[in-house]
């Protein structure tokens, strides 16, 4: 499980969501919008645009002067470019670009205010750059955008206990109609973000008692495992000679023009390489799940791969493969009966030869959303239905490497 903190950023809009709900949840007179800004605010020189408090009674703000209509109408045109739907770009405040522009302000972290102004729009144009494709070379792993749930300890209990009580506040205000729909909606997202989806250590074999086939019981397929007194599960292959992919069969043409119609990559067994070790381990995993391995790579070349599967002939499931030295550096897969779909892929070289240990976390939450991370860090995450129940336990499969593996867990919701 990982270790890593969190940051004070995000700890502070939590906070703030916390803050802000009470106060729409429990006032008596909780607005039927986005909160105004205050009546007394002074005006100054460098204001173009007057206050919430100046607007006429019907609730929409309209620009005489022509200065101040641009600024508007530019504000409304960077709030559409970031899909915050503000309405026809007419240099006039109403209620939707009011709600537009609160809704940016609370996700930017900015004051809410409601209001456009020339900082605001100063602001947008800075985010609506940022937000054009760059080329990067080489590609490097995934930032963390501002919606990306961090990766924490599933033991943080504090957190989670926040998140818990946040959760018992959204649904209570959803059922007092005490704050707007979209208000609670974007909140909600928010909480999701935080949630810890897998909450219970359901299985976590280090191999310290140095007898992989006891406490828990793990049965090798093929190939040779052996623990190694104080490392732990090792495992040594032989990676296949030549790089020349084998022709295909007449049987595994139509899948390759499934694949080619679906837009992914579908390999059959003997493509993928029928030479290989693999051991498992006969136990329940939820339909919400992570499983995190703990690993050493010693050398470059073969594959590295591990998921659940299913006792159903054809070892369905999930597989997570890191290719040592390889242009792409992990995959996705789903291994059906005709072979393994490649669900997303990171491309890119990850070279974990270092003498360390590594952890890679593969999981699926409620929604259906499966994630990986690298000692941490989001390197991948999609949406994918193919498979929707649990499954009968965990594959380890080493196709021409040499690894080995100190920790493997299974978690829960």
């Amino acid at each position: 499980m990982f270790a890593a903190a969190h940051s004070l950023s995000r700890s502070a809009e939590l906070a703030g969501a916390v803050l802000v709900l009470c106060t729409l949840t429990w006032a008596g007179s909780a607005p039927a919008g986005p909160p105004s800004p205050s009546t007394t605010r002074e005006m100054t020189s460098d204001s173009l645009l007057p206050t919430h408090a100046e607007a006429p009674v019907a609730g929409q703000l309209v620009v005489a002067a022509a200065v101040r209509a641009t600024v508007v109408r530019r504000i409304q045109e960077l709030l559409a470019k970031l899909d915050y739907e503000p309405g026809p770009a007419d240099g006039q405040v109403g209620p939707k670009t009011r709600d537009a522009i609160w809704r940016y302000q609370f996700d930017a972290g900015l004051p809410l205010t409601g209001e456009p102004s020339e900082e605001l729009k100063a602001h947008l144009e800075r985010a609506v750059g940022a937000a054009q494709p760059q080329v990067v070379q080489p590609t490097p792993p995934p930032e963390r955008s501002r919606r990306e749930a961090p990766a924490r300890q599933a033991s943080d209990a504090g957190v989670q206990d926040l998140v818990d009580e946040l959760w018992r506040l959204v649904d209570r205000g959803e059922r007092q109609r005490a704050a707007d729909r979209w208000f609670l909606a974007e909140l909600r997202q928010i909480v999701q973000r935080y949630d810890w989806p897998w909450k219970t250590v359901l299985i976590t074999d280090d191999f310290a008692d140095g007898d992989y086939t006891r406490n828990p019981a793990w049965r090798v397929i093929s190939g040779g495992f052996q623990v190694e007194p104080g490392v732990g599960l090792r495992s040594r292959g032989t990676a296949s000679s030549g790089t020349t992919e084998p022709s295909m069969s007449e049987e595994e043409i139509p899948a390759a023009i499934l694949g080619a119609i679906l837009g992914r990559v579908v390999l059959s067994e003997r493509q993928v390489g029928a030479s290989q070790a693999e051991i498992r381990l006969a136990r329940r995993v939820p339909r919400v799940f992570a499983v995190e391995l703990s690993f050493q790579s010693l050398e470059r070349g073969g594959a590295l791969l591990f998921g659940p599967y299913r006792e159903d002939g054809t070892s369905s499931g999930y597989r997570l493969a890191y290719y040592p030295g390889g242009e792409r550096g992990l995959e996705l897969l789903r291994r059906t009966g005709g072979g393994y779909n490649v669900v997303t892929a990171y491309d890119g070289r990850l070279n974990l030869e270092d003498g360390r240990f590594h952890t890679l976390q593969f999981g699926r939450d409620q929604a259906g959303n499966l994630s990986v991370r690298l000692d941490g860090k989001l390197m991948l995450e999609t949406a994918d239905r193919g498979t929707g129940s649990g499954f009968d336990g965990i594959a380890l499969v080493n196709r021409g490497g040499d690894y080995v593996v100190r920790k493997v867990s299974l978690l829960g919701p």
